[in-house]
């Protein structure tokens, strides 16, 4: 899997082996059989109450069959692949440890956390139920969220978070629906989500391990597992030390008495489940802008490269090369826009969708509505 990853291939097996259209493939049917295997069937009417497998002798002798192809598969793609450098061995040995060792959790904060959030979901989904009628009566029916607000003349596509602060920028909205959307963005906090994903995977010395996975983005860097790490809600609370104290509580009310939405805030401390171990200081650092900066190099794209030095010098925001990209696509002098300026996220997903051969697909995980599809061709020419 990590050979297949270094050299840009897909980590999965069954797609690797097409990938590379290896005599030897993935056995479709035996895996099937095998994820049955692998979990409890239900008792059957003469059976008595209690844990039962799929383990007959003919589905064992299948699963050895499947194991054994599987094998063969593997074999044959490490005998193609080229193995990792020095390097680059050297820096998976490093990921093993990292993964291995783990990181420390709250997870005390984190079931306080889980049981405002607990106490909020019922009462989103009360609500929700009585606007539409009883149409919907949860905020993650997404189907029927869509079908109920088309219905409304609501007429986006997604109801990400972007897409749903977007539309609710509008003065056109309809009351009931705008307190619909309003609803999906403070019920479907996914960073919430995360504290399952926390406590479910944390060690009983309140460590997460294997939370890094090799080489897990074409570029080379590291992607999450199962918490997602690399992945933490960007805190929009003003005091965040505040809403720490009052989310570890685990006081619903209390929460609901200082804060509007209390599941967002929920979110906005998921960074903080995040602690140093007894006795250790946790550092917190981050490579600026890191992939623009590389690709940049990549690409020869010295005006770039020059800009970020510009940057890193003067720390203008105006400076920045996603502000001076933007200023550049939309046809104005450099300078023009700040971090605070909305054409700056049109230079960010720029950089970032069309940098590394991506297209108008690449651009609308960035931007799911904004824009039309002959605008992000124009932007990608630009």
């Amino acid at each position: 899997m990590s050979m297949a990853a270094a050299v840009g291939l897909p980590a999965r097996l069954s797609a690797l082996a097409d990938t590379l259209e290896l005599a030897n493939r993935k056995d479709a049917a035996g895996e099937r059989l095998m994820h049955q295997m692998a979990k409890p069937r239900k008792a059957r009417k003469d059976e008595a109450p209690g844990i039962y497998w799929f383990d007959g002798p003919e589905r064992l002798q299948r699963l050895y069959a499947y194991c054994k192809q599987d094998t063969e598969t593997e074999r044959e793609a490490y005998n193609r692949l080229p193995a990792l450098s020095e390097a680059e061995q050297a820096l998976w040995v490093l990921s093993c440890t990292i993964n291995q060792r783990g990181f420390c959790v709250d997870r005390k904060f984190a079931e306080a956390a889980r049981r405002i959030a607990q106490a909020a979901s019922p009462e989103i989904d009360a609500e929700l139920a009585k606007i539409t009628d009883g149409t919907i009566t949860g905020i993650n029916q997404i189907a029927r969220l869509q079908a109920w607000l088309k219905r409304h003349g609501y007429a986006a596509k997604s109801l990400d978070r972007k897409a749903v602060e977007h539309q609710l920028e509008s003065e056109d909205l309809a009351p009931e629906v705008r307190r619909v959307l309003e609803l999906r963005l403070g019920g479907a906090q996914s960073a919430v989500k995360k504290i399952n994903a926390l406590l479910v995977r944390a060690d009983s010395d309140d460590r997460i391990r294997g939370a890094f996975r090799y080489h897990g983005a074409a570029t080379g860097r590291w992607a999450g597992e199962g918490f997602q790490p690399q992945n933490l809600k960007r805190v929009t609370v003003d005091d965040i030390d505040a809403a720490i104290t009052a989310v570890g509580t685990g006081d619903y009310a209390h929460v609901c008495k200082l804060y509007d939405s209390p599941l967002a805030v929920v979110g906005d401390c998921s960074r903080s489940m995040i602690i140093a171990a007894p006795g250790k200081v946790l550092i917190g650092a981050d490579f600026a802008a890191i992939e623009s900066r590389v690709l940049a190099w990549v690409a020869g794209e010295k005006w770039k490269i020059d800009q970020y030095r510009r940057f890193d010098a003067t720390h203008d925001p105006r400076d920045e090369p996603y502000c001076i990209t933007a200023c550049k696509i939309f046809r104005v002098p450099d300078g023009c826009y700040d971090k605070e300026s909305p054409e700056r996220a049109v230079g960010k997903a720029c950089d970032l969708a069309f940098g590394f051969l991506g297209g108008k697909n690449a651009w609308r995980k960035f931007e799911p509505e904004r824009f039309t599809d002959e605008e992000v061709e124009q932007f990608k020419r630009e």
